[in-house]
């Protein structure tokens, strides 16, 4: 690997992608808090604040899907990543390719569905704290 492409790669996978990834989780529940106030006046769950909490919450986690992949991508592509895991964690031993895409995808989805459900208890948070009070007492 050249230089040029190694310097890249370690500024892409070593700091963008997770702030990236770290950012997207805290916008998607800021997604949710937004809905969730948006319907704050109402007393019971309508089926209007429900579909919308699941539109923030497919949407976030959807964005955040496709950035896992492209950086699962980035790092299962990198011909030294089983090296520079061992070495980044202090392991014993060399992990092998399939280890690393397991955890990928393990970890990845466990994010995603993290992400969703943070989502939707934000949104859900966020309409009941909003509820105190009648719509007419706002205005």
């Amino acid at each position: 690997m050249r230089a040029w492409d190694r310097a890249v790669s370690m500024i892409v996978l070593g700091s963008i992608a997770p702030i990236a990834l770290m950012l997207l989780g805290w916008w998607g529940t800021l997604g949710g808090f937004v809905v969730g106030r948006r319907h704050g006046g109402d007393r019971i769950r309508t089926l209007s604040a429900e579909r919308d909490a699941r539109i923030a919450a497919v949407v976030s986690a959807g964005i955040l899907f496709v950035l896992c992949c492209v950086t699962a991508w980035l790092a299962l592509t990198e011909p030294t990543i089983t090296s520079q895991v061992q070495h980044m964690l202090g392991l014993p031993f060399e992990p092998t390719t399939g280890l690393l895409r397991a955890v990928t995808l393990i970890g990845g989805l466990s994010l995603v569905a993290v992400e969703y459900f943070a989502t939707l208890a934000t949104a859900d948070w966020a309409r009941r704290a909003g509820s105190v009070g009648t719509a007419e007492d706002r205005r």
